[in-house]
């Protein structure tokens, strides 16, 4: 009876991986779409920090290096949870590793040689390694999530802070040149002066003329 139920524990911590695996490449991805998006940004929070006050040049290099830590913390955690460190012993009889190395006859004969109390402690000991292998697993998914969010935070401040940053480029180059709308509000200006000047011509010679 105890066999069944762990065996149904096993089963349960087959889950309990799963779902581990699960949290693990939800973060990947969000770093992942995060490194891919971030670098305009960055170059652009770098460039502008030329223009700025000392306090704000040191507060951005921080948030970008914070940047840079949270997401190798992630995929560092995210490593973590997909390749657990601990194993079974290679001798047990239920470890896949054991049972995948030896033909069908083999196993089962091997299996039908054990008494049930040692069959009894090779699950016992199954089960205790993948415990410790889930409770790692979970651990490092949730610092991989909490990584990830972080991550966003970041992000999303370098995101602003590149849009309220002055661009020294785009500064110079619009006060060089006009505007086309400016060059297109000059025209009208000379045409207007030049017909007032007729005006005011053929209104003289006319006068001139009346005096005459």
């Amino acid at each position: 009876m105890y066999r069944t139920e762990l065996i149904h524990l096993l089963e349960k911590l087959t889950m309990l991986h799963d779902l581990a695996d699960k949290k693990a490449y939800m973060a990947l991805t969000i770093i992942g779409g995060l490194a891919i998006a971030s670098p305009n940004y960055i170059i652009d929070v770098v460039i502008s920090a030329n223009n700025i006050q000392p306090f704000w040049q040191c507060l951005s290099f921080i948030l970008i290096l914070s940047y840079l830590i949270l997401s190798v913390m992630g995929l560092y955690f995210v490593i973590n949870t997909l390749v657990p460190r601990i194993t079974s012993s290679d001798s047990s009889i239920v470890f896949w590793g054991f049972a995948s190395s030896k033909k069908l006859a083999e196993l089962q004969n091997e299996w039908n040689a054990q008494t049930e109390e040692e069959l009894g402690n090779r699950l016992i000991t199954e089960y205790h390694s993948n415990a410790i292998i889930a409770n790692q697993k979970f651990k490092n998914s949730k610092f991989a999530l909490y990584s990830a969010f972080f991550t966003i935070v970041t992000f999303f401040i370098i995101a602003l802070s590149s849009l309220n940053f002055d661009k020294p480029d785009k500064k110079i180059n619009s006060e060089a040149t006009p505007s086309s709308f400016e060059k297109i509000d000059k025209k009208p200006e000379l045409t207007d002066k030049k017909t007032t000047l007729n005006k005011n011509e053929e209104k003289q010679n006319i006068e001139q003329g009346e005096n005459k």
